[in-house]
């Protein structure tokens, strides 16, 4: 929750708590009206921040990226951010924690093989570093979530016979 405090320098500030520490936001004026004009504004940007959903995030993703991204990772994302709602529930995205991550990389699991899952995980750890950008979460919640171990193959040999059949064909 925020408040608006005047200084004794005359200066008013917003005041948030995060995490038990106090942060302080200087509007740089000394004006009443113009304070809490302002502290209006930060409020109305807050409840913006806080009412986002992750399919609400998805779908402004999805615009945001059509500048920087190809069609085919943009749709990779979308695709991750659907199996995540779909999985953990369509959430606010500040409500994801860590515990939703590994749901998500457990349940996931059953469904596709370690690299598809490797590469679920890793997009998502973008996006959601996109959305710790733009400040809907204050942690990624996949930022610590360790990808799934993938099976050792046997890699395939073709002996000198085969080779020169293969090239003869």
């Amino acid at each position: 929750m925020a408040t608006l405090i005047r200084r004794s320098n005359g200066v008013w500030y917003i005041v948030t708590c995060k995490n038990g520490k106090r942060k302080w936001y200087s509007l740089h004026t000394k004006d009443e009206a113009e304070a809490r004009r302002l502290f209006e504004e930060f409020q109305r940007e807050h409840k913006r921040r806080t009412d986002y959903r992750v399919s609400e995030f998805s779908d402004d993703f999805q615009k945001r990226a059509r500048l920087n991204l190809s069609d085919k990772t943009i749709g990779i994302h979308i695709s991750c951010l659907r199996n995540c709602v779909r999985l953990c529930g369509d959430k606010l995205i500040s409500r994801i924690t860590v515990y939703d991550a590994e749901t998500f990389k457990q349940l996931r699991s059953t469904e596709v093989s370690a690299v598809t899952l490797n590469l679920e995980i890793r997009t998502l750890r973008a996006a959601f570093n996109d959305a710790k950008r733009l400040q809907f979460v204050d942690d990624n919640p996949f930022h610590g979530v360790k990808l799934a171990r993938v099976p050792f193959k046997e890699p395939a040999f073709m002996s000198e016979e085969e080779f020169h059949l293969l090239l003869l064909a």
